[in-house]
Order: C-alpha cells, then sequence, then structure tokens
C-alpha cells in the first residue's frame, strides 16, 4: 500500500508521470503500432517507444485501481451503447455509405440523423445509469459517449468527408455538427442530473477531500485542460487514419483531464468534459482560416493535426476520456488524503490493519 501512495503522490505532481498515465491507461505497448509503423529513426516512432515502455506497470495499477464488479459494469454499459448504436445506424444507414464519410450534416437527412443519435444517447444514458452509477455519477454518460462511437467507426476518416466536399467551408459545418453532438451530451448529462433529483441513481458523493463548488476553480481547471490537450493533439494526431484520430483524442482528453483536476481540483465533471469541444471548434476554425485543403484530402491551415478528428470523435471518446481522467484523478486524491502522515499513524495501521480499514 505504501508504494502504491507514493506512486500516486508522484503522479499527481510530476508531469511527465501524468503524461505518461495518459498514454497507458487506454493504450497498450502493442496498440501503437498504427503510429510506430513508420521508420524507427522518425521522431514519434521514438516517443512512442519511451512512452510505451514507461507506462505498462502504471497503466495496469490505473485500471486495476477499479475493481473486478467496477470494470464488469463499465463494460457492459459499453458494449451494450456501442451495439445499440451500430445497429440503429445500419438501419438507418448512418453513414449513407459504410466506410465512408461520417459527417452527420453531410448525410442524405441530417436532421433525422441527429435526431436519432440525441435519441439514442439519452436511451443509452438511462439505461446504463441504472448499473454504472454504482461505480460513479457519470457512468451513464461514459457508457453513452463510447456508444456513439459505432457512428464514427462505421464511417471513414477526414480525407472521406474532405473529398466529397473539398471546400474548405465544410470545416464550418464540422463546427456546426461538433455544437450539435455537445449539444446532445448536455442532453444527456441533463438526464443524469434529472435521475439525481428524482433519487433513482446515486448523486455525486462530496468528500472530506473534494473541494467546495468554486466556478474560478473551475474555470482554471477548463483553461488548463484546453492548453495540454492542444498540445497532445498536436504530438498525436499526425494522420487522420481511424485508428490514430481515435486514440489522439481518448489519449488527450484523458491526459489533460488528469493533469487539469490534479492542479485545480473541481467540480461537477462538466468543466473536463467540455474541453474536446473547445478543442474541436479551435482545430476546424484553424483549418477553416487556412485556406484550401491539401491534395487527397489532406486537412490544412495552421494547425492540421487539430482538423484531422471528426466531430463524432472529439463527441465521444473525448467526452468519455475526459471523464475517465476527471475520476483517476479524484480517486487519487481521494487515496492520497487518507494516507496517514505521522509515523505514529503508520505504525498504527501496521500493527492494526482490520480496525483502520
Amino acid at each position: 500500500m505504501g508504494k502504491r501512495y507514493v506512486g500516486e503522490r508522484l503522479v499527481m505532481w510530476n508531469p511527465q508521470l501524468i503524461c505518461r498515465s495518459a498514454f497507458c491507461i487506454w493504450v497498450s505497448p502493442a496498440s501503437f503500432a498504427f503510429i510506430s509503423n513508420r521508420r524507427r529513426g522518425t521522431l514519434l516512432s521514438v516517443m512512442t517507444e519511451i512512452i510505451a515502455e514507461g507506462a505498462g506497470e502504471l497503466g495496469e495499477n490505473i485500471w486495476s485501481s477499479y475493481s473486478t464488479r467496477d470494470r464488469t459494469l463499465l463494460s457492459i454499459g459499453s458494449i451494450a451503447s456501442f451495439a445499440m448504436f451500430w445497429t440503429v445506424g445500419g438501419m438507418f444507414s448512418t453513414p449513407r455509405f459504410y466506410g465512408y464519410d461520417a459527417s452527420l450534416l453531410m448525410q442524405p437527412s441530417p436532421v433525422v440523423i441527429l435526431l436519432m443519435t440525441a435519441v439514442l444517447l439519452v436511451a443509452c444514458v438511462l439505461i446504463t445509469s441504472f448499473f454504472t452509477h454504482i461505480v460513479h455519477f457519470e457512468g451513464g454518460l461514459f457508457c453513452a459517449a463510447i456508444g456513439m462511437l459505432a457512428l464514427s467507426v462505421r464511417g471513414g476518416a477526414m480525407h472521406d468527408v474532405l473529398m466529397d466536399a473539398p471546400d474548405s467551408g465544410v470545416f464550418l459545418k464540422l463546427m456546426l455538427e461538433l455544437l450539435l453532438l455537445f449539444a446532445i451530451v448536455a442532453v444527456g448529462w441533463f438526464a443524469l442530473m434529472t435521475l439525481r433529483d428524482l433519487r433513482l441513481i446515486r448523486g455525486e458523493p462530496h468528500g472530506d477531500a473534494d473541494p467546495d463548488d468554486m466556478p474560478f476553480q473551475g474555470v482554471m481547471a477548463l483553461a488548463t485542460q484546453v492548453v495540454v490537450m492542444l498540445v497532445l493533439m498536436l504530438l498525436l494526431a499526425q494522420t487522420d487514419k481511424k485508428a490514430q484520430a481515435v486514440w489522439a483524442v481518448a489519449i488527450s482528453a484523458y491526459g489533460a483531464a488528469l493533469a487539469a483536476h490534479s492542479l485545480f481540483p473541481s467540480r461537477p465533471s462538466i468543466w473536463y468534459w467540455i474541453t474536446p469541444l473547445i478543442v474541436g471548434v479551435i482545430g476546424y476554425a484553424l483549418a477553416w482560416s487556412g485556406g484550401t485543403n491539401l491534395p487527397g484530402g489532406e486537412v490544412g491551415g495552421w494547425a492540421p493535426a487539430l482538423g484531422r478528428p471528426l466531430p463524432l470523435d472529439y463527441a465521444s471518446v473525448g467526452v468519455a476520456g475526459s471523464i475517465y481522467g476527471y475520476w483517476t484523478s479524484r480517486r487519487w486524491e481521494h487515496e492520497r488524503n487518507e494516507e496517514p502522515e505521522a509515523p505514529e499513524q503508520v505504525e498504527d495501521a501496521l500493527e492494526h490493519p482490520v480496525q483502520n480499514a
């Protein structure tokens, strides 16, 4: 137990370990194959190998810190939500051509597709919250966000969207789609709050280690997360390949939320899962202001890495990654505050483990 507490304190305040934990919780070393297939001498490949080698043990500790029951409930909720989105998406032919063009606003009936997405997300939140709230208050929203990824997986990458609409004005439409998707996520959040107010699910517990509600603290956390996620996205989103774009958003959102909450702990989690919306809007705005796109549907502009993920990627794994980073940081904060500090307390805890459990 002592080693775990020491490790957690280091992670909380060591930026290097915070970034490493962001990688390892979402990706195992083998999952970096889609990045490392380039020449081993490239900077990105070297960075990938260093992070993967040093992060394996820490990632295992983060995931194993949850009980088998908690991991099972979150996994069942995520798989069920993914299956619902995948099945209904196929019934509505979303996207129109499987494997291409995963932008919802570019489908033949965008209003119908957006309504379908909203109904599905709220349904997933309501259904999965009844058993995932045992793990965390936001468990239902986390599972629903993972489920929404199915619509992105059914489609293609960003270059498919840009080849169908090569004009740079397409990024204004993508920006609008991103705003609408996060409005849908906000409806899911409101559904969670309604279930809590009706006492159908347990609300977020407020422990002694949690800070009081301070809007300024939340603003600082939001600003920190935006900056960290921007930097991580610029490093990770080197291509718009589906796997790399999705993992780049997930890892960046997780690491940014973990770092932001470690520095500026705040509640509720909306301060953290709203960040992918801001980063996505910035990315699409820069891509639009950069003028014409590159040949082959490549994203141009000032920071092309930010414009490579689809709106569905930011709204699904971006939200899920931010929530998971928020959970991880809160867990570490609670355990650190419960750690005995005085030598007498340590000796007493070792001599009477049952009484202090």
